[in-house]
C-alpha cells in the first residue's frame, strides 16, 4: 500500500505484500535483503515518470517496472517553543499515524530553532508519542517538543 506525500510529490510504501504472487513479493523473493522493497521506503520515480498520479497510474497498469526508491532516514529534532507558535503545517492521511510538514512559519519556534526539519519531512513520533490524537496534543500542548523525523535519502534503484 502506498501514502501519497504531497510536498514532495513521492508515494511512502505504507504495507509490503510478502507472498510471491505480488510484484514486490516476488522481486522481494529474488534479491538479497539490502535491496527489497521496504515498508517505510519512498518511491521517487517509476519508469523514470515522477508525479504521484503518474506513478501510481504505471504501478495499477504494468507488470514490470522500475521504480526509484529512497531509503528513510530518521533522526531525532528537539524545540522548545519560547512562548511562540510552533510554525508548522501539518498534513496528515489514513492509513499512516505520522504528520507530513507541508510548510514552515518563518520566526516562529521551529524556524527561530534552526531545527534540520524540512516541508515534505514525516513527523512519526512526538514525545514518544506515536498516534495521530497523541502527537497531535503533544504538539499543541507541550513547551518543548521532541520530533522523531523520517526523510526519503539513499537512493536506490530496484524492480
Amino acid at each position: 500500500d502506498f501514502e501519497r506525500v504531497h510536498p514532495l510529490d513521492i508515494l511512502h510504501i505504507e504495507r509490503v505484500e510478502g507472498h510471491s504472487d505480488s510484484a514486490v513479493g516476488s522481486y522481494n523473493s529474488r534479491v538479497a535483503k539490502v535491496r527489497q522493497i521496504q515498508v517505510g521506503d519512498y518511491i521517487i520515480s517509476v519508469n523514470g515518470v515522477t508525479g504521484i498520479d503518474d506513478m501510481l497510474d504505471i504501478l495499477e497498469k504494468r507488470v514490470e517496472a522500475e521504480v526509484m526508491v529512497a531509503r528513510p532516514k530518521e533522526f531525532d529534532i528537539t524545540v522548545a517553543k519560547n512562548g511562540k507558535p510552533l510554525g508548522l503545517e501539518l498534513k496528515f492521511e489514513r492509513p499512516s499515524d505520522a504528520l507530513f510538514v507541508s510548510d514552515i512559519d518563518v520566526g516562529h519556534a521551529v524556524d527561530a530553532s534552526g531545527a534540520n526539519l524540512r516541508v515534505g519531512d514525516r513527523i512519526v513520533e512526538v514525545n514518544g508519542r506515536t498516534s495521530f490524537d497523541d502527537m497531535a496534543a503533544q504538539l499543541r500542548e507541550s513547551e518543548s517538543v521532541h520530533l522523531r523525523v523520517s526523510r526519503a535519502s539513499k537512493y536506490v534503484t530496484v524492480l
